[in-house]
């Protein structure tokens, strides 16, 4: 599950970025939304490891607060949601079937993976 915690702020910071104090092209976005998250990875880790405090405690802490601050700042800048409120009211039956299918589908694969053990010669 915190494997999840760096690809969650890097979206978010994409998001911070992309709608900026100026309207950015999404390249750009995409590329300071990496830059911040590869430098505050590498930073998090050299000053961790220089305290003696590298441990994947810490680094789910600092992924953690990373996540906090950018959730911060993004719902700080912005007061129009993310979410337009009009989507789910406007999907039609076939679109819920088949959300509902994909959802089912993906929970099905998590379940395997975390429930099988591993079927590989060198595990």
């Amino acid at each position: 599950m915190f494997v999840l915690l760096p690809l969650l702020t890097f979206a978010g910071l994409f998001l911070l970025f992309l709608r900026g104090e100026k309207e950015r092209d999404w390249r750009e976005a995409y590329l300071r939304a990496a830059l911040f998250c590869g430098a505050g990875a590498v930073l998090s880790v050299e000053v961790l490891g220089i305290l003696k405090g590298l441990s994947p405690l810490s680094i789910r802490f600092f992924w953690s607060l990373a996540l906090f601050l950018t959730l911060f700042f993004l719902l700080r800048k912005f007061s129009v949601p993310l979410v337009p409120k009009d989507v789910p009211g406007s999907w039609a039956w076939y679109e819920w079937a088949g959300f509902f299918f994909i959802v089912i589908m993906l929970l099905l694969t998590l379940l395997t993976a975390v429930m099988a053990p591993p079927n590989n010669w060198d595990s």
